[in-house]
């Protein structure tokens, strides 16, 4: 007889945790991740502080949310290394626990 291995994926949003605000949208994680990528692109491109908040808008204008790959395509950076610098965040003030991992854990164990 095999040994069966069961696999669970969450899709975090929403699941264990929610953002403060209700969505990404409207949550501060979106903000922080807006001023960081504001500093990062100054660092990396050598630009004042409005520049790089003009350059980032352009950026959102053809990419939408898809910022990383809107600065490595346009401008070369490095996607990963933007990840790494601007997602770099503290989630204590962002996210509030909804409910106990362990209890969602428990009912999908339920459910099966």
């Amino acid at each position: 007889m095999q040994n069966r291995k069961e696999l669970i994926i969450f899709d975090l949003d929403g699941t264990l945790y929610e953002l403060r605000g209700g969505s990404y949208e409207k949550s501060p994680l979106r903000r922080t991740v807006l001023k960081n990528a504001e500093k990062y692109i100054a660092l990396k491109l050598s630009l004042g502080a409005s520049e790089a908040r003009q350059t980032l808008k352009n950026i959102q204008k053809q990419y939408g949310e898809q910022i990383s790959i809107g600065l490595e395509k346009e401008l070369g950076i490095d996607r990963y290394d933007y990840f790494n610098i601007v997602w770099d965040i503290a989630t204590h003030s962002i996210v509030k626990k909804t409910r106990s991992p362990r209890r969602i854990l428990l009912i999908l164990q339920k459910k099966r």
